[in-house]
């Protein structure tokens, strides 16, 4: 790879991994929610789909002939010196018709007549949009983005917006549509008059719903509460245990390794603790030993 292209390829992907990263913070945060997540997604999607454009690739190659006249680069177009070693030519048999559509066939002076900035929007710019578009549409799919939506609005008790949720899990909960729909109207009514405000939040509902009074609201909240964004947090517990349970601590038991491990992962909850509380409830036990 000439430096030229290198320097192109790294502003691009720098370009491309800045919007990425403001979905990857997203995603790994704990209080993030399902319907926030697919919403930016959405967003981020459709940000490279604007950003396809011969606008957005003029902007940014703007940036790049800045960074190279202030390091004396040139940009080359990649092999343009080098002779094609098969040029794709029309058959012999359509010599003598009028092609309205195209066969394949390519000009011997195709490459030459590229200039750098057209071949690296072409070659490079377009090519990792549209590989990360397509993978992203294939990662997040529209069921998926649909069914974070209807969980969001479940929450809010939306029975209308997360009929796509209630739908899928009715037959497998055993859910009475029936039912619901009236436990979802006493619940918003109570917690309205109780509250006195229309937003219901996910704390409301976990203090309100009781799986005796409301038994099919409680079930369809327990999987909607129970469906991760990512995989981030367990991804994070198991680093964190590969960082606690280490070769020259092989000997730790079982009990202790779960103890901290616990503070490790909720170390934000732990950080909370006062230490002189600690202390003085270890002072107040009666540690002797009972000798028999």
């Amino acid at each position: 790879m000439s430096t030229s292209s290198f320097i192109v390829n790294l502003f691009i992907l720098k370009d491309i991994l800045s919007t990425i990263n403001i979905l990857c913070q997203m995603l790994q945060e704990k209080n993030a929610t399902l319907g926030k997540a697919a919403i930016l997604i959405k967003g981020v999607l459709q940000t490279f789909e604007n950003d396809k454009s011969t606008l957005a690739f003029n902007n940014l190659w703007l940036e790049i002939q800045d960074f190279a006249k202030d390091y004396n680069i040139n940009f080359n177009v990649p092999f343009q010196t080098q002779r094609l070693k098969q040029i794709k030519r029309e058959p012999n048999r359509l010599i003598d018709f009028v092609l309205t559509t195209a066969t394949g066939a390519e000009e011997p002076n195709e490459v030459d007549n590229a200039t750098a900035e057209h071949y690296f929007r072409v070659n490079a710019y377009f090519k990792v949009l549209d590989s990360i578009i397509v993978n992203m549409k294939k990662r997040f799919c529209t069921e998926s983005l649909e069914m974070a939506e209807s969980i969001d609005n479940f929450f809010k008790l939306n029975i209308e917006k997360s009929k796509f949720f209630i739908d899928h899990y009715k037959d497998l909960l055993d859910v009475n549509c029936y039912n619901l729909k009236s436990e979802i109207t006493v619940v918003k009514n109570y917690l309205t008059l109780t509250t006195g405000k229309d937003d219901i939040s996910l704390e409301d509902l976990k203090t309100f719903i009781v799986k005796n009074v409301y038994p099919n609201i409680y079930k369809l909240l327990q999987v909607a509460l129970t469906l991760p964004i990512s995989s981030a947090t367990c991804e994070r517990s198991f680093s964190a245990m590969r960082r606690i349970k280490t070769w020259m601590r092989s000997t730790m038991v079982e009990n202790r390794f779960n103890d901290l491990s616990i503070l490790n992962i909720e170390k934000d909850l732990a950080k909370k603790i006062n230490n002189n509380d600690i202390v003085n409830a270890f002072s107040n036990k009666n540690r002797y030993i009972v000798l028999k």
